[in-house]
């Protein structure tokens, strides 16, 4: 009786384990909110929406220009660390696209600070207000990017300075 036990106890231990990062080099922003890296590998960034460039004859959406520039500016060429979401570990963290769902992790070096230091895109580009949140369906970090959507909208930052589709 302790063996499956013991195996139960282990499996359960398993499943709550935080899943592993990767790091990678971003070969190619696409968007806002979708890379690809040194692998060939598309990742959409988990949790954010940025507004869509023009496609499919469609044309680009307000500040679609801005929030991809800004993505390539902090990342394109550079180092990441990928960080998975448990919620996500059922998909194998890719979305209906295939693309995978990862938090992305890059270094800025700050003029105020020689040491790099690590900050979340996903987060960055809802603070600034080059998207908005996507928390339909809980995550890790959905409170936290309710509470930077928020802070966003209040201070009229980027999408939220004028109605737009991500308005409320």
């Amino acid at each position: 009786m302790k063996r499956p036990l013991f195996l139960m106890v282990s499996s359960l231990c398993l499943v709550s384990a935080p899943l592993y990062a990767e790091t990678h080099t971003v070969k190619k922003v696409i968007d806002g909110d979708t890379i690809i890296l040194d692998n060939g590998k598309k990742v959409r960034l988990l949790g954010t929406n940025t507004p869509e460039l023009a496609k499919n004859g469609k044309p680009p959406e307000a500040l679609s220009q801005q929030a991809t520039e800004f993505t390539r500016q902090q990342i394109e060429g550079k180092e990441i660390r990928l960080e998975f979401d448990e919620s996500k570990a059922a998909d194998h963290n890719r979305d209906t696209k295939g693309r995978l769902l990862a938090y992305v992790w890059y270094k800025e070096k700050t003029s105020n600070d020689p040491a790099d230091q690590e900050k979340m895109l996903n987060k960055e580009l809802i603070q600034k207000g080059y998207a908005s949140a996507l928390t339909k369906h809980p995550f890790k970090y959905s409170e936290e990017f309710k509470q930077r959507e928020s802070e966003a909208q209040k201070k009229k930052k980027g999408i939220w300075e004028k109605e737009s589709k991500f308005s409320s």
